[in-house]
């Protein structure tokens, strides 16, 4: 199976009920923000990884790596005029 061949259902379900993120807010107000951050990383065959040990093992040095300001992430907003994505590298946070 490919990455993209996943349902979204599977994946959002992941995120939903991520035992560290189901009911947690930031703030005390129910107007305060609530957060979450998905991290998610493929890794397989093309990349030397075998096994699941491989794989958290390239997950921990990827977090080591000290390269944070050349990568891009996706944010997904969430408001009640709808969802939108975009894409927005470390330097421009940090700007």
């Amino acid at each position: 199976m490919k990455l993209s061949e996943i349902p979204d259902s599977i994946l959002a379900d992941m995120i939903r009920n991520g035992c560290y993120t189901k009911g947690e807010s930031i703030g005390a107000e129910p107007e305060d923000n609530q957060y979450l951050l998905v991290f998610a990383v493929p890794y397989g065959n093309p990349d030397g990884v075998e096994t699941l040990k491989d794989a958290l093992n390239a997950f921990r040095d990827l977090m080591a790596d000290g390269d944070w300001e050349e990568r891009n992430i996706q944010v997904l907003t969430v408001e009640s005029s709808g969802v939108a994505v975009h894409e927005v590298s470390a330097e421009v946070l940090e700007g």
